[in-house]
């Protein structure tokens, strides 16, 4: 995409191309193209997860250099990374510009010495509660004013049509099992977000406790969690009530 007069001619084919993919490797090759024609020779397509909180987990694709991204993970820079955090508050494109480098030196100065020196991050929430981030980067010329209304733009419908597609092959890089909660399970779970007790559950319900317990226990060996109020926090973090 050249220019912003050119922007619906480009969506409709960006739109027709991606619609003809049937798993998210054939998407990244796309967007892999699209970064390099605006000049940027890495980009990362990644997923970040809202639960578990202390530590959530960040999948990144593209083509960045594999001896960052491990890095990048096992320094655990997803969960607090300024260039998301930002992103979800704004939602817009990010800079990687002086003031984003000074709330992570760390983060930008290693990202550096792997060549993705300027860059823009692009993040939308997916409906699962994830965090859907698409970067693009490369090692000279700092991104110029010009620049930044074109990547707006292009980054967000990337991220948007991507997402999409993915969801509808079931090709997203998180897919995994989805958790499936009965209208009873959810009821209860709603019921104890809100801070009520087990027998007060069964009173509003008008079921007994040892049914609430029974269905709490199923609720906590779906959700993987130890207790009734981590049940409710990670569901509520995946959307699921």
């Amino acid at each position: 995409m050249k220019n912003n007069s050119s922007f619906v001619d480009w969506w409709v084919k960006m739109n027709e191309k991606i619609s003809n993919c049937s798993n998210y490797g054939e998407i990244l090759k796309i967007i892999d193209v699209e970064a390099s024609s605006l000049g940027f020779n890495n980009f990362a397509y990644a997923v970040r997860t809202t639960a578990p909180f202390s530590r959530p987990r960040t999948c990144i694709l593209g083509n960045y250099p594999q001896d960052w991204v491990e890095r990048y993970q096992a320094k655990n820079y997803g969960s607090h990374d300024p260039s998301i955090e930002r992103g979800v508050k704004l939602k817009q494109l990010v800079v990687w510009d002086k003031s984003l480098h000074a709330e992570s030196p760390q983060l930008f100065s290693e990202a550096n010495e792997w060549g993705l020196k300027y860059g823009a991050t692009f993040t939308t929430r997916g409906f699962d509660n994830t965090y859907q981030i698409l970067s693009f980067a490369r090692s000279y010329d700092a991104i110029s004013k010009n620049e930044e209304p074109i990547l707006n733009l292009t980054l967000k419908c990337l991220l948007d049509l991507s997402y999409d597609r993915m969801c509808e092959v079931n090709s997203h890089p998180l897919g995994g099992e989805k958790i499936l909660l009965s209208p009873r399970e959810k009821e209860i779970l709603q019921w104890t977000a809100d801070g009520k007790s087990a027998s007060e559950i069964s009173i509003i319900l008008g079921i007994t406790v040892h049914t609430i317990n029974f269905h709490m226990k199923n609720i906590q060996h779906k959700l993987g969690a130890n207790n009734k109020t981590a049940s409710a926090a990670r569901a509520i973090a995946l959307g699921l009530i």
